[in-house]
């Protein structure tokens, strides 16, 4: 019988050690895929939680034509005037806007925001559409930026 300290340690030998690196590669492979996967279901989730309402969100952004006024210390001053200035560019007049709470993603590099708009065509105020739309925003060093174009669903 020989005593632990005669024992010689054994080096894995090359094959084991590319086997248990690729074995963990592979789990943090799986495990940033499930985190990836956590965070579309949740975000499509959350979308589809108001979807056919016609409801306003919380935050106004904008009521009858007039822009609603903010308190200077709102953290969302630059998100909310991004979304005033990109409903404005469309070729109808934005009457009421507003919009839900910012969803962030796991890393919080990427924001998602819910947007209630009620426009009429230049020519005929009277005449009224609602729309709702998905925005994405990404953070960057001068602040959020709109990550590509919003997803529109035409309500009434």
């Amino acid at each position: 019988m020989t005593s632990r300290r005669s024992r010689k340690r054994t080096i894995p030998s090359i094959p084991q050690r590319w086997r248990r690196a690729l074995a963990a590669l592979v789990a943090v492979a799986v495990v940033i895929g499930g985190l990836c996967l956590y965070d579309y279901i949740s975000v499509n989730l959350w979308n589809a939680r108001d979807e056919g309402r016609l409801e306003t969100y919380p935050v106004v952004l904008i009521e009858n034509e007039q822009e609603v006024p903010r308190s200077e210390d709102d953290r969302h001053k630059q998100l909310n005037r991004l979304l005033i200035n990109d409903v404005r560019k469309a070729p109808r007049n934005p009457v009421n806007v507003s919009r839900s709470e910012l969803k962030y993603n796991l890393l919080r590099t990427h924001a998602y925001v819910k947007v209630f708009l009620e426009t009429a065509l230049p020519d005929k105020p009277d005449r009224r559409s609602r729309l709702k739309a998905l925005y994405k925003l990404k953070r960057s060093r001068q602040g959020w930026q709109l990550a590509r174009e919003p997803d529109l669903t035409t309500i009434e």
